[in-house]
């Protein structure tokens, strides 16, 4: 358990940098006079970097409280750790498909200074990702979780 306690450590100094970032994100373009023509393209970015700023907020606050309390740190340690699930995640893609989401959504903030059709296709398109991978999970938690049939 001490090695899961020096992982969620590590997890909220990883969460630490990156709410770093995302503020970064929504306060430099305004004071440094950054701002473009495509003011929805600015609008989008700095509501997608606050919701992930309240995000790390959230997971670092949840992680510091297992921190304190040993049940439910051991609690989160069954559930990360269950097969089930991990199986569940790994049928869905869920890594690999976030991490080609915010890819996506990363590319289409930086094209959207540039082009915005290219901005709301790329954004549509992480966003399709999104949902199909959270559609395909759930139903994958449903096949796992449901009670088989009992023959009489």
């Amino acid at each position: 358990m001490d090695k899961y306690r020096v992982e969620i450590r590590r997890r909220q100094a990883v969460l630490a940098l990156a709410g770093i970032f995302f503020l970064l994100l929504i306060t430099l373009p305004r004071y440094l006079g950054l701002l473009p023509g495509h003011n929805a393209v600015v609008g989008f970015q700095c509501g997608l970097s606050s919701a992930a700023l309240m995000a790390c907020a959230f997971r670092s606050a949840h992680y510091g409280r297992a921190l304190k309390d040993g049940a439910l740190l051991r609690r989160m340690y069954v559930k990360e750790h269950d097969e089930r699930l991990q199986a569940v995640r790994a049928k869905a893609g869920l890594p690999l498909t976030f991490a080609a989401a915010a890819l996506l959504l990363a590319a289409g903030i930086i094209a959207g200074y540039f082009n915005f059709t290219v901005f709301c296709t790329l954004t549509a398109a992480a966003m399709f990702l999104m949902l199909l991978s959270g559609a395909v999970k759930a139903v994958c938690l449903k096949k796992v979780s449901a009670p088989k049939e009992q023959d009489e």
